[in-house]
């Protein structure tokens, strides 16, 4: 989680990992899973393959988060010669190669991208220019746990991922166990993350200013979504009943137009506990209503691991569509 290089090595082969330059793309993890495993430690096992192999695999990774040095004495990693975009499945578009240094036209430098989507650093820049944060801490040690939360002082924290975005990859932990559980299960996937202090004054909402040349150009406030919820008790087969509202406390302007949505749903659980299933709907209450609608199904596989299945329809375009995701429940 710091800027150092993460090196491994074997008679034959070193591969070097920078995990700011990292977006998970996993190309290393599919092409060789017994070399690249996210759930070991080290998570790189150079002596799992031939120096080739890994070669091979690591000259895929698309932002150079991986490279090698090879030491038998085999072909050198050599710079790409041509400019190239790889396309993802409903993702970004991951160009490399010498846009810089050919003088192409780039809105961002990469520095300032690697800046923008790493949280530590951004951090570490805003406090260098006496910018009030909460206290944050990090490690990346396994015996640092107990540390970091000692520093912190008393829960909730906020834990989150570095390279996370629009509240991706963020866990509110209100207990000290819950905590430490969080951080050993993000650790236990080699995931780069930051725990801070939770600002109970800020009532759930920030402000996020655009700053050009030194002056603040322009500012958004984002607000937490007040709402309720009522649970049943367990009762034969039905092993849990809920029903939830919510809304959104302050207006957001989209490509939609301005939106300010109100939501509720029902949510049951079968087998035990480990069949899940919801219902819902959303409206605007600003301009144009475009409600939707969604459905999904949870399934437990075990107590703590959930896979989750969801759609929405409806004539709201920003919401439309269907996921799917895993989620470790503590």
């Amino acid at each position: 989680m710091s800027d150092k290089l993460h090196v491994y090595e074997n008679d034959g082969i070193r591969v070097t990992y920078d995990a700011r330059r990292c977006v998970h793309y996993a190309a290393c993890v599919r092409g060789l899973p017994k070399v690249f495993n996210p759930r070991k430690r080290p998570w790189v096992a150079p002596d799992e393959a031939t120096a080739d192999e890994i070669a091979d695999v690591v000259e895929r990774c698309p932002t150079g988060a991986l490279h090698h040095h090879r030491l038998d004495g085999g072909a050198a990693e050599e710079p790409d010669i041509e400019n190239s975009v790889l396309v993802s499945a409903d993702g970004p578009l991951y160009l490399r190669g010498e846009l810089e240094l050919m003088g192409a036209y780039t809105p961002n430098s990469s520095d300032a991208i690697l800046r923008a989507r790493d949280k530590l650093r951004c951090h570490q820049l805003l406090a260098g220019q006496g910018i009030g944060l909460p206290t944050t801490v990090f490690g990346d040690n396994p015996d640092d746990t107990d540390d970091l939360l000692r520093l912190l002082g008393k829960p909730p924290h906020v834990i989150k991922l570095i390279e996370g975005s629009q509240g991706n990859g963020v866990v509110l932990a209100e207990r000290l166990s819950a905590s430490r559980s969080v951080i050993e299960a993000f650790r236990g996937l080699y995931a780069n993350f930051l725990v801070q202090e939770f600002i109970a004054e800020a009532g759930g909402a920030d402000i996020r200013c655009f700053v050009v040349g030194g002056r603040v150009i322009a500012a958004m406030k984002r607000q937490a979504r007040a709402g309720f919820a009522v649970l049943s008790v367990p009762h034969g087969a039905l092993q849990g009943f809920r029903a939830a509202a919510d809304a959104d406390l302050t207006t957001t302007m989209t490509a939609m137009g301005e939106v300010r949505h109100v939501a509720a749903g029902v949510e049951a659980w079968l087998a035990n506990g480990r069949l899940g299933f919801r219902a819902g709907g959303s409206a605007n209450t600003i301009g144009e209503t475009r409600p939707a609608g969604s459905v999904g199904a949870t399934a437990a596989l075990t107590k703590g691991f959930h896979i989750n299945v969801s759609a929405t329809a409806g004539r709201d375009e920003t919401v439309k569509g269907w996921s799917t995701s895993v989620s470790l429940v503590f």
